[in-house]
């Protein structure tokens, strides 16, 4: 969606820029406010979608079945995608994004909005998937990480600020977390605290 200024991406060998359409071919994509068509009814959707994803009419059908039994979404179908709750808009767009089967998923936030139970199948359906798959998750939630990813990347001000297993991280974070200690008293009692090892001075304290 913008233009690069520098630099080079490929997905699957095919250049974003040069080769669009086989790039996008290969991509399946979940953003953040998907999907769009709110007025539209779940499986009109669904099947709209495959469509624009050129599946003949007997991969059409047996993916759409399988999306829609995967995901949970038979009772769903006749609904229009803007009563939907926040729970089920979302795995409406996982599924626009899985049905025609890519090699490549990025995924916004793919539980937000869920219910335990409707995140736990969620990430299965994740988990399943990356074995033959490459999925790129953007996430806040550090359950998810734990719960779907063998590698983590944190960003922060648009640079790379770390880049490890989850279970790495964590232990890296267990080793430098800065504590900070405060105390209440009685004014006529205060006194200075004997100082700790796990506390940092901040400038505002005295």
């Amino acid at each position: 969606f913008v233009t690069p200024t520098s630099g080079r991406a490929s997905i699957c060998g095919h250049d974003v820029e040069s080769e669009a359409l086989a790039a996008r071919q290969s991509l399946g994509y979940l953003p953040e406010g998907a999907p769009s068509y709110g007025e539209m009814r779940v499986g009109a959707f669904l099947d709209f979608i495959a469509e624009l994803r050129r599946l003949d009419r007997a991969r059409k059908r047996a993916r759409l079945d399988y999306v829609i039994e995967r995901l949970q979404l038979a009772s769903v179908l006749e609904q229009t995608i803007e009563t939907l709750s926040k729970g089920f808009r979302r795995r409406v767009g996982l599924a626009q994004a899985i049905v025609h089967d890519p090699p490549v998923l990025i995924l916004d936030e793919p539980t937000d909005g869920s219910i335990p139970n409707q995140k736990h199948e969620v990430r299965a359906l994740i988990n399943e998937m990356a074995r033959e798959k490459i999925i790129v998750i953007s996430t806040h939630i550090l359950e998810e990480v734990d719960a779907v990813c063998t590698r983590a990347i944190i960003i922060a001000r648009g640079r790379v600020v770390a880049d490890d297993t989850p279970m790495q991280l964590a232990r890296a974070r267990a080793t430098t977390t800065p504590y900070r200690c405060s105390w209440k008293a009685a004014r006529s009692s205060r006194r200075r605290a004997p100082p700790s090892p796990h506390c940092r001075r901040w400038p505002r304290w005295k």
